[in-house]
């Protein structure tokens, strides 16, 4: 018995690796020529796999820029008071959304309560002063009053009219109801409110704090129609004209999506130490406004020059060494049988790859991990 046992592992022992060198296998990733694969599409699914078709790339020369998200001058606002006051309400917080007119904030200050009631003392005093300038204005056309009678009454009620009209003036920028304080009713208290919709970036007021006027106590930005502001370099900017595509990423979300811009407006002014000027450009899609925030930095690249090419998605690129391949079906129904396909490859970039061999349009190329 141990006699057989002894000549199965001589057996075992001639079949393994000769002179001490490993066995070679096939490199991981990496499908035998001879090897097909054959998937419906449920399989595919469940291992994230896709399959597409040769298509035309642009290879084009492109100029790569950095830039941000920016909003329009009218996308933003900063509200502050117009005379100063205590707060004495506020519930807002960064990012909250607001809309146009509603209220941010209520302040309070005695000085509201003076100002009203000048307003309606000059009211009454403007019925005396226009009583008695008509009247000095008859005596004068008769003859009756002296020019200096007159001229001190018509001076008297238009300086009485110009003061009434800045006080109503005052009261409408301070929100405050003229005709509430026509009949009596006056308030302590006014409140700031948004002049546009977006949302609350910044809130720099506390309650209780007296807020002087024009200090900035709420700044709020309209994202509604953002656009791209790209920093191109004095040597590139002749390549730059109005309609050219752009290719924009954003490299700190580690987000992958490519968008897709057009230059809009092109800088006339160069500044700085690095020579730059602003290419000021708009998203094709809109509905891609609404995953960008304004302050975020981009990278992008605009098309200067267009090079169309039979490419493939960078995925769907596979190597073997110093060879790429590809796993290709001709299969028009289901289950589909993909087969290594050596190829000769051009120009890449982070998303496509130039196709140099001569490829069938009807051709269904798989991408993904195998």
């Amino acid at each position: 018995m141990k006699y057989g046992t002894l000549l199965f592992i001589l057996i075992l022992a001639s079949c393994g690796p000769q002179n001490g060198e490993p066995a070679k296998s096939e490199p991981a990733g990496i499908i035998p020529a001879t090897q097909d694969l054959s998937f419906n599409e449920e399989q595919l699914a469940a291992r994230n796999l896709k399959i597409v078709q040769p298509d035309n790339f642009n290879f084009g020369n492109y100029v790569r820029v950095n830039g941000y998200i920016d909003v329009p001058p009218e996308g933003r606002a900063s509200v502050s008071a117009f005379y100063g006051g205590y707060v004495k309400r506020l519930e807002l917080i960064p990012g909250q959304t607001i809309k146009k007119g509603e209220i941010l904030m209520s302040l309070e200050n005695p000085e509201y309560l003076e100002m009203q009631q000048e307003y309606l003392s000059t009211l009454d005093q403007m019925t005396y002063l226009s009583d008695d300038y008509e009247r000095q204005k008859t005596l004068m056309d008769e003859n009756i009053t002296s020019k200096k009678s007159f001229l001190k009454a018509e001076s008297e009620y238009l300086n009485a009219r110009a003061r009434l009209e800045a006080l109503r003036q005052k009261l409408t920028m301070l929100g405050i109801s003229v005709s509430d304080v026509t009949s009596g009713k006056f308030t302590p208290v006014v409140h700031l409110r948004s002049p546009i919709s977006g949302h609350i970036t910044e809130v720099q007021a506390v309650i209780g704090q007296y807020l002087p006027p024009a200090q900035p106590a709420v700044s709020i930005v309209n994202s509604d129609h953002i656009h791209l502001e790209l920093q191109v370099f004095e040597k590139d900017l002749t390549n730059i004209s109005i309609g050219q595509p752009i290719r924009m990423r954003l490299p700190s979300a580690g987000d992958t999506t490519t968008y897709h811009a057009s230059v809009y407006l092109v800088g006339k002014n160069i500044s700085g130490d690095n020579r730059i000027a602003l290419v000021h450009a708009h998203l094709n899609n809109e509905s891609d406004e609404e995953k960008l925030t304004p302050g975020m930095y981009i990278e992008a690249d605009i098309l200067i020059s267009e090079e169309i090419k039979p490419s493939l998605p960078a995925q769907a690129i596979r190597r073997s060494g110093d060879q790429a391949y590809i796993l290709a079906s001709d299969d028009e129904k289901w289950p589909k049988t993909f087969r290594r396909m050596e190829i000769r490859i051009g120009k890449e970039t982070d998303s496509h790859t130039e196709i140099l061999s001569e490829l069938e349009p009807n051709l269904w190329v798989l991408t993904g991990t195998i």
